[in-house]
């Protein structure tokens, strides 16, 4: 079966991840190495939820104040903001360009609202320049969601007030876990930090299971490998898809803050700053090939994005009239496409607040195709025609 991925991090990394927990490194050390990679207006955090709760605990807003968010977005966002006692107001998006309706967002601006949260998605990059000069021009916060957007050079826009960065377990250049924050303002960044430094250091011992649980996956990213996994969760009654999307969780269970508030520990900031002094950039032209190539091979589908000013296809989402079925029809002939290849979601209004219709209509029907080594010319070929023919008798 071709896989829908693999983890973007060496056997190498792998490798030295294990031997820096079993002989972690001192971590103000590490922590050093990481913020030097990172650069000096920069924090490594043990997430992007983690930093997104210390900007929130250092902002310290009044309860009941608005934070404007783009209105796709994972779960855990929004109960972080809801924990703060803030309130999410969503923000519709263009779906074809994966950007923030401007009229929406000033519309949904009222006196009580006191920042705007926007997410990049699927590895492109909105134009923030009018966002920036529209929360400039009320007095807002500007936090710059890049989790799915780190390509190696993008550095957030400079009018950002925070942009966020993930290198958790399904990121471009991924620790498999661990963040990094960069500030525009210094005060800022140094409440967050002192916040941090209160906070006790993450266990080695998750870390490890991580790596050891990834090397594994990395193992099952290979068509043969993957292969023979399905077929015995198929034996067993289980799919193979929800057995790779459990392992691939960041925090799975209750109880978010709670979790999310430790220092990132000194294997992981190790591991993070391998990472950061890898290049990215061949990684990523590799895989907007693949996306291109995909997405030329079935010009009659709608996919997520496609008309998006800047590209790096994290993801490939495409809209199906029936993704579930279809994503069936594609395992039966080797090829890995999945629901549930993100936890993103579409954010639901506070009473009296317009939803976001554009993201709901699409955001249900998707079904991420693989970006795999492995789908050369004939399985392409293979996947176009199968993908034509289950959505061409859907109508």
């Amino acid at each position: 079966m071709i896989p829908r991925g693999s983890p973007d991090i060496g056997w190498g990394d792998l490798l030295a991840g294990l031997r820096d927990c079993l002989a972690p490194p001192p971590e103000e050390a590490a922590r050093a190495v990481a913020a030097a990679a990172g650069g000096s207006a920069s924090l490594a955090c043990l997430s992007v939820r983690s930093g997104l709760d210390l900007i929130l605990h250092a902002l310290a807003l009044p309860a009941g104040s608005e934070v404007v968010v783009s209105a796709v977005t994972i779960p855990d966002m929004v109960s972080l903001l809801e924990h703060h006692r803030l309130v999410a107001v969503p923000v519709d998006l263009d779906m074809e360009r994966l950007t923030v309706e401007l009229d929406a967002l000033d519309r949904a601006v009222t006196p009580r609202t006191r920042a705007v949260l926007v997410a990049h998605l699927f590895g492109s990059l909105m134009d923030l320049g009018p966002i920036a000069a529209l929360a400039r021009r009320c007095g807002l916060l500007l936090l710059e969601d890049c989790a799915q957007a780190y390509d190696g050079r993008y550095a957030g826009h400079p009018e950002s007030d925070v942009a966020l960065f993930s290198f958790g377990p399904i990121k471009t250049s991924t620790a498999l876990g661990g963040a990094i924050l960069r500030f525009r303002k210094p005060e800022l960044l140094a409440r967050v930090r002192t916040l941090q430094a209160a906070y006790p250091a993450q266990p080695i011992g998750p870390y490890m299971r991580r790596v050891l649980v990834f090397m594994g996956l990395k193992a099952l990213a290979h068509p043969p490998a993957l292969g023979a996994l399905a077929t015995l969760c198929r034996l067993c009654g289980q799919s193979h898809d929800q057995l790779i999307t459990r392992l691939l969780r960041g925090f799975p269970g209750p109880n978010l803050t709670a979790r999310l508030r430790h220092r990132p520990s000194a294997p992981l900031l190790a591991m993070l700053a391998r990472r950061l002094r890898q290049p990215a950039v061949e990684v990523v032209a590799r895989r907007i090939a693949l996306a291109r190539a995909v997405a030329a091979a079935l010009p009659e589908r709608q996919f997520v994005g496609a008309k998006a000013a800047h590209h790096t296809y994290w993801a490939l989402p495409m809209v199906s009239a029936d993704p579930e079925a279809l994503a069936r029809e594609l395992w039966s002939a080797g090829i890995d496409a999945s629901c549930s290849a993100s936890s993103l979601v579409v954010v639901a209004p506070p009473p009296g607040r317009a939803p976001a219709v554009c993201a709901t209509a699409v955001m249900g029907q998707l079904l991420y195709l693989p970006l795999h080594p492995a789908l050369d010319a004939a399985a392409l070929r293979r996947m176009a025609r199968l993908i034509d023919a289950f959505e061409g008798s859907q109508l």
